[in-house]
């Protein structure tokens, strides 16, 4: 039986890319917030050794500002990023991030508005009363607890609250529920960048120049700066053939770490993975364990500059790239994003590419969009159920539209749309749904966090 404590305006499950932004937004605006969070960290996927993708459209326009802005001036005020980096890649941009350094400033961020949080807590039930979220039981190592709240955003990426609420989602493709692969990342010190850049000068056909811009080829000096690395499909298929490395993925995938220190490898994905179950996401990791030091072994022995490279961190768990999504007041779309498409009622902006994993084999299926879109608040608000908004990647949304604005950077936009709407409900002693999208929208445009929309290029 669980016991109460004390209540909350906002109530955060999920204290991750989406859900940290979403309640310091929430106590900027007045509001009494506590975040409850499964790990013993904040961040989520910003602390992974993942790159931050999406800040920038592919006009090179800087599209996603606010919170997740002054995150970034605030971890190269502290030595953990070197900042944004615009490319002539698809991505558009990278922002390369140290996790220790991310832990630590978004917790003294949250610290300084006076959100609570709560670590090694997971929602694992919700209260419902007359239709609307009225709790949530939460596991702690000392038992559980209810929590109570005057409004509720769901941050914890599968749609955990919704879901258990009663409102309707899609799992994956909605036809057969198939999901994208997720990916257990391994840092790599000891590698000699500076080697493997030179190598690439002199072999530039060693860099994929398929998700090169149109109109954009590979010189010198892009090879001297870029920071995400799509690369040696060569010797990828030379390991393969002799048997020393046989890859889910279709090239070498890798981002630089702050200052060429280290690299973070996103090549281990597994098939077949439900990361909303924990027998399957089990399988996932047994698969993946013993494919580590196989992976260090392939850099060492295939990939210029890493003959001394070791792996020196693997990330404890999947890092999934979708599992469920909710069914809002509107889906958002792949014709919206790649059409650019704006709204009366966004709350962010996206324009990263569409980018779906394969669920079964080693592509992808990318789609290069020109426009920048609006995030609609409807896409927050689930069906069936008051007092709850949806932030991150579990928005309401078509898969592929999902494929664009999964990234962080888009994910904190979200976030700080939610969290903002949370306390003007709060405020308002109304629920989500009934919040003026006019007064939402001219406080996020105060914060500095709603732009105008880019011309489209």
């Amino acid at each position: 039986m669980a016991t109460t404590q004390q209540s909350y305006q906002v109530v955060v499950a999920g204290g991750g890319t989406a859900g940290w932004v979403a309640a310091l937004a929430a106590a900027r605006a007045g509001a009494r917030v506590l975040i409850l969070e499964r790990r013993h960290h904040l961040g989520g996927n910003l602390a992974s050794g993942l790159p931050i993708l999406g800040f920038f459209n592919t006009q090179g326009q800087q599209i996603v500002r606010g919170i997740a802005d002054e995150f970034v001036q605030r971890l190269l005020a502290a030595g953990g990023t070197d900042g944004y980096q615009v490319l002539d890649v698809w991505s558009s941009s990278q922002v390369s991030l140290e996790p220790i350094v991310v832990k630590s400033v978004i917790q003294a961020m949250l610290e300084q508005a006076g959100v609570d949080f709560l670590f090694n807590a997971q929602a694992t039930d919700v209260i419902v009363e007359d239709g609307r979220l009225a709790g949530v039981e939460i596991q702690k190592r000392s038992g559980r607890e209810a929590v109570r709240g005057d409004v509720f955003v769901d941050a914890t990426g599968d749609a955990e609250l919704a879901y258990r609420a009663g409102a309707p989602v899609q799992l994956g493709n909605p036809q057969t529920g198939a999901m994208q692969p997720p990916t257990l990342l391994v840092r790599l010190l000891g590698v000699d960048m500076r080697a493997m850049r030179e190598h690439l000068k002199a072999h530039p056909d060693d860099y994929v120049n398929w998700r090169l811009k149109p109109g954009k080829t590979i010189t010198p000096a892009f090879l001297e700066t870029v920071p995400i690395f799509l690369a040696f499909t060569r010797q990828l298929q030379a390991a393969r053939e002799a048997g020393d490395f046989v890859a889910t993925i279709d090239r070498v995938m890798f981002s630089a770490m702050p200052f060429d220190r280290s690299i973070c490898v996103n090549m281990l994905r597994p098939y077949g993975v439900d990361g909303t179950r924990s027998e399957s996401l089990t399988d996932g990791l047994r698969q993946l364990r013993p494919e580590v030091l196989k992976l260090e072994r392939f850099f060492r022995k295939y990939i210029p500059g890493c003959e001394h490279a070791y792996a020196a961190d693997v990330d404890p768990e999947l890092l999934c790239r979708e599992t469920r999504r909710i069914v809002g007041e509107y889906a958002l779309t792949a014709e919206d994003v790649l059409a650019g498409r704006q709204f009366d009622d966004s709350v962010g902006l996206g324009g990263y590419y569409i980018d779906v994993h394969n669920p079964d084999d080693p592509g992808c299926a990318c789609i290069l969009s020109h426009g920048t879109y609006g995030i609609p608040y409807r896409c927050l608000l689930p069906q069936k159920i008051e007092g709850l908004l949806v932030a991150g990647r579990a928005i309401s949304g078509t898969q592929p539209a999902a494929g664009s604005f999964r990234v962080m950077a888009t994910c904190m936009a979200i976030g700080q749309g939610a969290g903002t709407a949370a306390a003007l409900a709060a405020e308002q002693k109304v629920v989500p749904r009934q919040v003026s999208v006019e007064r939402l929208r001219e406080d996020l445009v105060s914060a500095g966090a709603l732009v105008d929309a880019p011309p489209q290029g």
